[in-house]
Protein backbone atom coordinates (compact mmCIF):
# COMPACT_ATOMS: atom_id res chain seq x y z
CA UNK A 1 0.00 0.00 0.00
CA UNK A 2 2.55 2.23 0.90
CA UNK A 3 4.40 1.64 -2.84
CA UNK A 4 5.63 4.37 -4.67
CA UNK A 5 4.60 4.51 -8.49
CA UNK A 6 7.06 2.89 -10.69
CA UNK A 7 6.98 6.40 -12.29
CA UNK A 8 7.95 8.20 -8.75
CA UNK A 9 11.85 8.52 -9.00
CA UNK A 10 11.67 9.91 -12.21
CA UNK A 11 9.45 13.05 -11.15
CA UNK A 12 12.07 13.58 -8.31
CA UNK A 13 14.82 13.72 -10.09
CA UNK A 14 13.64 15.76 -12.69
CA UNK A 15 14.43 13.03 -15.42
CA UNK A 16 12.22 12.52 -18.12
CA UNK A 17 10.19 9.36 -18.71
CA UNK A 18 10.98 6.98 -21.80
CA UNK A 19 8.91 7.78 -25.04
CA UNK A 20 6.30 5.47 -26.25
CA UNK A 21 8.59 4.40 -29.15
CA UNK A 22 11.18 3.19 -26.91
CA UNK A 23 13.75 6.08 -27.57
CA UNK A 24 15.29 8.00 -25.09
CA UNK A 25 13.79 11.53 -24.64
CA UNK A 26 15.61 14.79 -25.80
CA UNK A 27 18.28 15.23 -23.42
CA UNK A 28 17.85 19.52 -22.42
CA UNK A 29 15.11 21.79 -23.75
CA UNK A 30 17.46 23.85 -24.83
CA UNK A 31 17.93 21.49 -27.97
CA UNK A 32 16.55 22.34 -30.89
CA UNK A 33 12.50 21.10 -30.86
CA UNK A 34 11.77 18.88 -33.34
CA UNK A 35 10.60 19.40 -36.63
CA UNK A 36 7.02 18.96 -37.96
CA UNK A 37 6.95 17.11 -41.91
CA UNK A 38 3.80 17.52 -43.75
CA UNK A 39 2.13 13.70 -44.13
CA UNK A 40 1.45 12.70 -47.51
CA UNK A 41 -0.40 9.64 -48.86
CA UNK A 42 1.32 7.36 -51.43
CA UNK A 43 -0.08 8.57 -55.18
CA UNK A 44 -2.49 5.11 -55.68
CA UNK A 45 -4.35 6.95 -51.83
CA UNK A 46 -5.04 10.31 -52.76
CA UNK A 47 -8.14 11.42 -54.21
CA UNK A 48 -8.21 12.52 -57.67
CA UNK A 49 -9.09 15.89 -58.06
CA UNK A 50 -10.79 17.34 -61.02
CA UNK A 51 -9.23 19.37 -63.90
CA UNK A 52 -12.20 21.02 -65.23
CA UNK A 53 -11.64 24.96 -65.82
CA UNK A 54 -13.19 27.50 -63.67
CA UNK A 55 -16.19 29.04 -64.52
CA UNK A 56 -15.76 32.55 -66.69
CA UNK A 57 -18.20 35.80 -65.86
CA UNK A 58 -18.55 37.56 -68.74
CA UNK A 59 -17.36 41.59 -68.00
CA UNK A 60 -15.18 40.46 -65.05
CA UNK A 61 -11.67 40.65 -65.01
CA UNK A 62 -9.44 37.85 -62.86
CA UNK A 63 -8.73 39.99 -60.20
CA UNK A 64 -12.41 40.69 -59.93
CA UNK A 65 -12.67 37.20 -57.40
CA UNK A 66 -9.14 38.07 -55.33
CA UNK A 67 -8.95 39.23 -52.04
CA UNK A 68 -10.54 42.41 -51.08
CA UNK A 69 -11.88 42.23 -54.05
CA UNK A 70 -15.33 44.76 -54.26
CA UNK A 71 -18.40 42.67 -56.23
CA UNK A 72 -20.10 45.31 -58.75
CA UNK A 73 -23.09 44.42 -60.67
CA UNK A 74 -22.26 43.65 -64.54
CA UNK A 75 -23.94 46.45 -66.36
CA UNK A 76 -22.07 48.51 -64.30
CA UNK A 77 -22.74 51.53 -61.45
CA UNK A 78 -25.55 51.56 -59.16
CA UNK A 79 -28.96 49.60 -59.89
CA UNK A 80 -30.96 52.32 -61.17
CA UNK A 81 -34.50 50.51 -60.12
CA UNK A 82 -36.13 48.33 -58.09
CA UNK A 83 -35.19 47.55 -54.25
CA UNK A 84 -31.41 48.16 -54.39
CA UNK A 85 -31.71 52.12 -56.09
CA UNK A 86 -29.62 54.04 -54.01
CA UNK A 87 -30.10 51.91 -51.16
CA UNK A 88 -34.16 52.32 -51.14
CA UNK A 89 -36.39 50.25 -50.56
CA UNK A 90 -39.16 49.15 -53.21
CA UNK A 91 -42.81 50.79 -53.09
CA UNK A 92 -43.68 47.29 -52.09
CA UNK A 93 -41.63 46.33 -49.44
CA UNK A 94 -42.90 49.92 -47.90
CA UNK A 95 -46.45 49.36 -48.15
CA UNK A 96 -45.94 45.74 -46.58
CA UNK A 97 -43.56 47.37 -43.69
CA UNK A 98 -47.22 49.90 -43.23
CA UNK A 99 -49.39 46.67 -43.02
CA UNK A 100 -47.00 45.18 -40.30
CA UNK A 101 -47.43 48.42 -38.10
CA UNK A 102 -50.42 48.47 -38.34
CA UNK A 103 -51.32 44.92 -37.42
CA UNK A 104 -48.72 45.56 -34.50
CA UNK A 105 -50.95 48.76 -33.43
CA UNK A 106 -54.01 47.04 -33.31
CA UNK A 107 -52.36 43.95 -30.82
CA UNK A 108 -50.55 46.31 -28.56
CA UNK A 109 -54.43 48.29 -28.86
CA UNK A 110 -55.93 44.91 -27.86
CA UNK A 111 -53.23 44.08 -25.30
CA UNK A 112 -53.63 47.50 -23.34
CA UNK A 113 -57.22 47.66 -23.28
CA UNK A 114 -56.98 43.42 -21.76
CA UNK A 115 -54.67 44.85 -19.21
CA UNK A 116 -56.75 47.65 -18.39
CA UNK A 117 -60.37 45.89 -18.10
CA UNK A 118 -58.12 43.40 -15.83
CA UNK A 119 -57.07 46.16 -13.29
CA UNK A 120 -59.21 46.82 -9.92
CA UNK A 121 -62.04 49.23 -9.90
CA UNK A 122 -60.16 51.63 -7.97
CA UNK A 123 -57.67 52.03 -10.04
CA UNK A 124 -59.34 52.03 -13.37
CA UNK A 125 -59.27 56.27 -13.51
CA UNK A 126 -55.79 56.37 -12.62
CA UNK A 127 -54.59 53.98 -14.87
CA UNK A 128 -56.55 55.34 -17.96
CA UNK A 129 -55.57 59.44 -16.97
CA UNK A 130 -51.91 57.79 -17.25
CA UNK A 131 -52.83 56.75 -20.65
CA UNK A 132 -54.53 59.79 -22.02
CA UNK A 133 -51.32 62.03 -20.64
CA UNK A 134 -49.42 59.54 -22.80
CA UNK A 135 -51.52 60.14 -26.11
CA UNK A 136 -51.78 63.77 -25.14
CA UNK A 137 -48.09 64.10 -24.84
CA UNK A 138 -47.32 61.88 -28.42
CA UNK A 139 -50.28 62.52 -30.62
CA UNK A 140 -50.70 65.57 -33.18
CA UNK A 141 -53.88 67.59 -31.92
CA UNK A 142 -56.22 66.75 -34.98
CA UNK A 143 -55.70 62.75 -34.17
CA UNK A 144 -56.49 63.77 -30.48
CA UNK A 145 -59.96 65.28 -32.09
CA UNK A 146 -60.57 62.80 -33.85
CA UNK A 147 -60.30 60.51 -31.49
CA UNK A 148 -62.52 62.46 -28.91
CA UNK A 149 -65.32 62.69 -31.98
CA UNK A 150 -65.35 58.95 -32.17
CA UNK A 151 -65.53 58.41 -28.30
CA UNK A 152 -68.41 60.50 -28.02
CA UNK A 153 -70.08 58.72 -31.19
CA UNK A 154 -69.12 55.40 -29.53
CA UNK A 155 -70.52 56.20 -26.16
CA UNK A 156 -73.95 58.00 -27.89
CA UNK A 157 -74.83 54.58 -30.00
CA UNK A 158 -73.24 52.48 -26.70
CA UNK A 159 -75.55 53.92 -24.89
CA UNK A 160 -78.50 53.56 -27.50
CA UNK A 161 -77.89 50.15 -27.54
CA UNK A 162 -77.61 49.69 -24.07
CA UNK A 163 -81.23 51.89 -23.54
CA UNK A 164 -82.99 49.71 -26.50
CA UNK A 165 -81.66 46.72 -24.97
CA UNK A 166 -84.07 47.36 -21.56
Amino acid sequence: AGKPPPHASLLSSGAKPPLPSGQPPAASAASSPPTLQPMTKPAGLRPALAKAPAAKVPGASPAAFGPGAVQRPLGGGLPQKGAGALGGISAGAAANKQIVKMRKVEALCKQLLDEWTSIAEDKKEESWTAVTNKFIERVPADFLATMAEQFVTGATAGAELFDAAE
